[in-house]
């Protein structure tokens, strides 16, 4: 997300944000998840609609319930389901995009074109594989530290964070004492889109999460 991409007229903000979008193997199901930062206030409205970059296009889904809509920093996620299969193909071939409303810039403070340049793969990565089981994790978004909610994952559990890249930004191996759960230090993280993942045994279990 930046203000460059706000159209026709683009925005000069210090405003920043990132984000993912994951398709369900059903293909007409879509799970998001967004942050923002340096807003000049409180996110207004938000919403997902379709043209290709520089031009505006018809809302699909507004998605401003989503974000707290309290202060210069928000994130929001959720799951949208039923999109049509037009609707899906715009999407796969980089013609949606999200837009952040604020007060001071009500016609888009924040825009950010969905692009499948980015993606990663289960072979390079672990992201999104359908094969592994999600875990919930709180507080999300977190500030210092991450807790894991799994009483199954004790012994020597390995734990590794990637950015929406794919990029390994934490990897150890920790004794977890069964009961005990599981907390992970997050704090030195930039500011964004990451993914949790937690092996013990040969059991994976991921799960997103935003890094305030």
């Amino acid at each position: 997300f930046n203000g460059k991409q706000v159209a026709p007229v683009s925005i000069n903000t210090g405003a920043v944000g990132s984000g993912i979008i994951s398709v369900d193997p059903s293909t007409s199901n879509i799970h998001y998840m967004f942050v923002l930062n340096d807003l000049s206030g409180p996110v207004v409205s938000a919403h997902i609609a379709n043209a290709a970059v520089g031009f505006n296009g018809v809302l699909v889904h507004d998605i401003s319930a989503q974000f707290a809509k309290t202060g210069t920093s928000d994130s929001a996620s959720g799951y949208i389901t039923g999109l049509s299969q037009a609707n899906m193909l715009e999407l796969m071939n980089g013609r949606m995009y999200v837009v952040i409303n604020t007060a001071a810039n009500p016609t888009g403070e924040l825009r950010g074109q969905v692009s499948n340049e980015g993606m990663v793969y289960v072979s390079t990565s672990g992201i999104l594989d359908p094969a592994y089981t999600s875990v919930n994790v709180y507080p999300n978004p977190a500030a210092g530290v991450l807790y894991v909610s799994d009483e199954t994952a004790y012994g020597d559990v390995t734990v590794k964070v990637t950015d929406i890249q794919g990029r390994e930004v934490i990897n150890y191996t920790a004794e977890v004492t069964a009961g005990e759960g599981l907390n992970v230090n997050v704090e030195a993280l930039n500011k964004g889109m990451y993914i949790l993942h937690i092996q013990s045994g040969d059991a994976i279990k991921t799960a997103r999460f935003s890094k305030q």
